[in-house]
């Protein structure tokens, strides 16, 4: 049983610099978090900003309880991360959320309801709407954003909508076809003591930013290696609206994640034991959906992210995939525009479609 003092649910939010988001986010959660009263905590953690988050989370403070950090020196998004969810939250669970992310309307309570409704199980994954950032209705930094301005439900990650128990958690991927379906830190609410213990081994001291899957996308290598082939909660519902366009390193970083640490993070659902069906479906929906970034990857010289791509480790991985030959020849009329300007890079491709027949084998 939970300690009477102990909340339920923290919910944790890291920022660095992007105080107007952070402004909306903290409005979203005002009466919802003072509706759940004594059983939700909300715990910021600052990565040394240098703009005017202080002053947004003492206007918050005025209309709701926050437990705020600063830290002095910019820990990285991974150590504030771990920082949040291993010292600084106290919940029974923990739901990290972006700050720029808005929660909609009876987000907080419809999350709360399913914690007690299956006490028993340590994971509960939370379906979430995209919008762009040029969505927003207003540039103004004064303007707060609410899920009452996006009631429409654009875009969602996952189409089935109702809540339920999937016995191995590795069945969610039957519900998207998104390769980033486990990327957002905001899909994963999770029992703080078990994210603890799965969480000591991550590798990130000293390691440079998205340099590998944990540098990456730490929180989907944890949430894997404390859930594959245990039964989770699925709630359907787009409790969330993300807010994708203003990070500063998608456009660099996107390309990266979508193809390469996204198959990575396959490589793991198979190495822990995820049953081979799953293990092909989230592999084939990255190979069906990022044909775009793959040929970025391998033909934009500007992309910081391309020193950790290899063509050769991913025909060497997957070719008997044929979706994968799909990813490598979807974007063939672009791809011809660069073959004079790229030497390289026509060397490679005439020679993976000189093989292509003999080699694609659909195993789906």
């Amino acid at each position: 049983m939970t300690d009477a003092k102990q909340p339920l649910l923290s919910i944790c939010i890291p920022t660095f610099n992007r105080a107007a988001c952070l402004r909306s986010a903290i409005w979203a959660l005002v009466s919802q978090v003072k509706e759940m009263g004594d059983l939700v905590e909300l715990v910021i953690s600052d990565n040394c900003s240098m703009d005017q988050t202080s002053e947004v989370i003492a206007w918050g403070q005025q209309y709701v309880r926050i437990q705020y950090n600063r830290n002095d020196t910019n820990l990285g998004f991974e150590c504030n991360l771990l920082l949040l969810t291993n010292s600084l939250a106290k919940g029974e669970y923990c739901w990290v959320l972006g700050d720029d992310d808005i929660v909609r309307e009876h987000g907080v309570k419809s999350i709360i309801e399913a914690i007690q409704k299956y006490p028993y199980i340590d994971y509960l994954f939370v379906n979430h709407s995209y919008e762009h950032e040029r969505s927003k209705k207003s540039n103004d930094q004064n303007t707060l954003i609410t899920g009452a301005d996006f009631s429409e439900l654009r875009n969602p990650l996952c189409w089935d909508m109702e809540t339920k128990i999937v016995q191995h958690w590795e069945k969610i991927i039957k519900f998207s076809r998104v390769p980033a379906l486990f990327t957002s830190i905001v899909s994963h609410v999770f029992r703080r003591n078990k994210w603890n213990e799965f969480s000591s081994g991550l590798n990130i001291i000293d390691k440079p930013p998205h340099s590998s899957l944990e540098m990456s996308i730490p929180h989907a290598c944890i949430v894997a290696r404390m859930m594959v082939g245990r039964p989770a909660v699925y709630i359907g519902y787009p409790h969330v609206i993300m807010f994708v366009g203003n990070q500063l390193w998608f456009d660099q970083w996107w390309p990266m994640i979508q193809v390469i640490r996204a198959l990575e993070l396959s490589d793991l659902f198979e190495s822990l034991g995820a049953e081979k069906q799953m293990v092909d479906l989230y592999r084939n929906v990255v190979f069906k959906n990022s044909s775009h970034y793959f040929w970025r990857l391998l033909t934009d010289s500007s992309l910081e992210s391309r020193q950790y791509f290899s063509l050769a480790t991913l025909i060497k991985r997957y070719w008997k995939y044929k979706s994968f030959w799909a990813m490598v020849s979807g974007y063939r009329a672009l791809a011809s525009l660069f073959l004079k300007k790229f030497p390289y890079v026509k060397r490679q491709i005439l020679w993976i479609m000189n093989r292509l027949d003999e080699w694609t084998i659909d195993i789906m």
